[in-house]
């Protein structure tokens, strides 16, 4: 850039092309070094009209002050210097002589030019800036950190402020791209260039909290908050789901509640503050809180779904059958059917629910729930067969829940497959050694096969682990009588009988009198 320095000197056909005067050399001499000592004083604006304003004042007083001495310089033989006679080649020549001998004066037109071509970059770049954030609504994130990342690249000829805003626009995509660690980078330098920068922070919030460093996370957030509160909605509504997510409710809360504050439109909150409800079982709330999310936006997404669940943990299935019947999406929405199925399952209207299990699987053979919830209903309805052909669907898709495998057990029972049956309330057993009823179950499949002895050894089991239940006393005292082991029969009868059971009284009558 330094080599266009000399072409400052043209400006000055312009200062004094009206001032047609023939000068000697020793005038000019005597002027550039005149005008160098009056610019060494000039402070201002490096722009050129100041410039040239300055030239003129320092020239215009020098020739004031020192008249005698140009005139004996100039051989002006009539006395007088008149400023109205120098000529465009003086101009020319003064500022070529204040190019070479002048510090000072070269280094004004260097702030001259570092600042029109910092102009000219500036304005380039930042139509770039502008390019890159509206390729993310045309295009998406991976084209618009190509504009980003070309103006970073180039961060020599591109003003700060662009370089600040591109890095923080730049980590905003990754996070949209799930390249939170290269966000957190992009961020961290935009913070760096910047420290007050509170949308960065907020962003690099973001990051952290998506990362699980929520400590980092409430850190930026509540940094942004400090630094501006009044546009912190983004700091509030992260940090709130970073309280969220440690099951912090009331801090939750009160972020998105001061959230809400500065935009009480925002479906967002709303949507928040409605499964922070419904996750600590205020069903109530949560449902209020959805509901006014449908009334800002009756199309979003899910909103159905979330609405209807909040009705199901209400015990209110008929609300709940009917938002999800109302939302169009539903007919293809297996998540939705499966609800809706639900709904239907627990008002023990299983034909209904067989019905939707149905068109969920048809849309969706890979979800193990619409099976396991289908295996239900048909068991529920006495369709032990259907039940068992959803159970082996279900535990091929997933295998880790020891309920689906202890109701499997109940169907095989059901249909006399003592052995199968067995192998299941094992399975049951071997997930979770403290499933009572699994143990239970399994006793009673026990008596079935005539193995007594390990029957008896679970219905001890599960009477260590829950001493209440008055049927497996009866069970065990049956068991013991098998054995002969008539005083340990005796004896869960009367415990039996302690607990409400009356079917224990003709047992206790036939065998236990003296």
């Amino acid at each position: 850039m330094r080599l266009v320095i000399s072409s400052f000197s043209l400006l000055f056909v312009l200062t004094f092309a009206e001032k047609g005067f023939s000068q000697t050399s020793a005038v000019l001499d005597f002027m550039t070094l005149e005008t160098c000592e009056c610019m060494n004083t000039v402070t201002g604006t490096p722009n050129r009209q100041f410039l040239e304003s300055s030239i003129d004042a320092c020239i215009t007083n020098s020739v004031t002050e020192n008249q005698d001495i140009l005139s004996e310089l100039n051989n002006d033989t009539l006395g007088t210097f008149d400023i109205n006679l120098l000529d465009e080649d003086f101009g020319v020549q003064l500022g070529l002589n204040l190019v070479k001998t002048c510090p000072a004066f070269v280094d004004f037109i260097q702030k001259i030019v570092d600042e029109e071509n910092s102009f000219e970059d500036g304005e380039e770049s930042y139509q770039k800036l502008l390019e890159g954030n509206t390729k993310i609504q045309s295009e998406g994130c991976e084209a618009a950190n190509q504009v980003y990342s070309s103006l970073i690249d180039n961060k020599a000829n591109v003003p700060d402020s662009t370089i600040t805003t591109a890095y923080n626009n730049r980590g905003y995509c990754k996070n949209i791209l799930e390249d939170y660690y290269g966000a957190i980078s992009d961020l961290t330098a935009s913070l760096e260039m910047y420290p007050d920068y509170n949308l960065a922070l907020m962003n690099r919030g973001d990051s952290k909290r998506m990362i699980g460093d929520n400590k980092g996370a409430i850190a930026d957030y509540t940094r942004a908050i400090n630094i501006d509160s009044a546009s912190a909605f983004g700091a509030f509504n992260g940090r709130g789901l970073v309280y969220y997510d440690m099951e912090d409710f009331e801090r939750s809360d009160k972020d998105y509640q001061n959230a809400l504050k500065l935009d009480p439109a925002s479906v967002t909150v709303y949507l928040n503050l409605g499964h922070l409800y419904g996750d600590f079982g205020k069903y109530e709330r949560a449902s209020e809180y959805f509901e006014k999310a449908f009334d800002l936006d009756s199309t979003l997404t899910d909103l159905s779904y979330y609405r209807a669940q909040v009705y199901i943990n209400l015990e209110d299935y008929d609300s709940a059958i009917s938002v999800l019947l109302s939302d169009p999406l539903t007919v293809n929405d297996e998540y939705n059917l499966t609800a809706i199925a639900r709904s239907y399952y627990y008002l023990s209207e299983y034909k209904n629910a067989i019905s939707y299990l149905d068109e969920a699987i048809s849309l969706n053979s890979t979800w193990y729930y619409p099976y396991m919830f289908r295996a239900y209903a048909y068991q529920d309805s006495g369709l032990h067969r259907q039940a068992v052909s959803d159970f082996i669907n279900t535990l091929e898709l997933e295998d880790s829940y020891s309920e689906v495998s202890f109701y499997y057990g109940i169907s095989l029972y059901e249909l006399e497959k003592f052995d199968s049956a067995a192998v299941q309330f094992s399975n049951v057993i071997s997930l979770d050694e403290d499933y009572t009823e699994a143990y239970d179950y399994r006793a009673r499949t026990y008596m079935k096969m005539e193995n007594i002895e390990a029957a008896i050894e679970d219905y001890t089991t599960s009477i260590s682990q829950y001493a209440s239940d008055d049927l497996v006393f009866k069970e065990r005292g049956e068991a013991y009588l098998i054995t002969g082991d008539i005083e340990k029969a005796c004896a869960d009868f009367g415990v039996s009988s302690a607990l409400g059971n009356n079917e224990v009284q003709q047992l206790i009558a036939n065998n236990c009198s003296e």
